[in-house]
């Protein structure tokens, strides 16, 4: 268990914005996105819509793919403003006392672990990845 490419992902417990508990080990057998993201962050949102159209376009190998969003300082009933406001349909979490943050060494936001559907770190990013990008690396963890 680690955060480098080739660790196992550290598993973790949160909540989601309508109060449901969410569990990383819930989606092993899956190619898995986390994005950590705060509502104030411009490079965030750029990533984010990128992130929406490659969630609801998933199809073939990518069709089970999960994207996290994990919101590391901002309250629920904000995020999940937030999210209908902007559309966005992919699971959002929230970490507000940075227990996932810290878990996962967070420095900023906008960052992204990319896992395997083994539970191994494939790669991470910190700072916004272009719709392009984020399709190159969610082809390589789908296979």
């Amino acid at each position: 268990v680690g955060l480098y490419t080739g660790d196992a992902a550290p598993n973790f417990t949160l909540m989601t914005i309508d109060g449901q508990k969410v569990s990383l080990s819930d989606y092993r057998g899956r190619p898995i996105m986390l994005n950590f993201w705060m509502i104030n962050c411009e490079g965030c949102q750029y990533e984010m819509l990128g992130m929406e159209k490659v969630y609801n376009g998933r199809q073939g190998a990518q069709k089970d793919l999960v994207v996290l969003g994990i919101d590391a300082s901002d309250q629920a009933a904000d995020i999940k403003q937030f999210a209908q406001q902007h559309h966005f349909t992919y699971p959002m979490l929230t970490d507000v006392h940075s227990y996932v943050g810290q878990l996962y060494a967070l420095r900023g936001t906008p960052t992204s672990y990319f896992i395997d559907r083994k539970g191994v770190i494939y790669t991470s990013n910190e700072g916004g990845l272009d719709e392009g990008a984020l399709r190159q690396i969610i082809q390589k963890i789908s296979v």
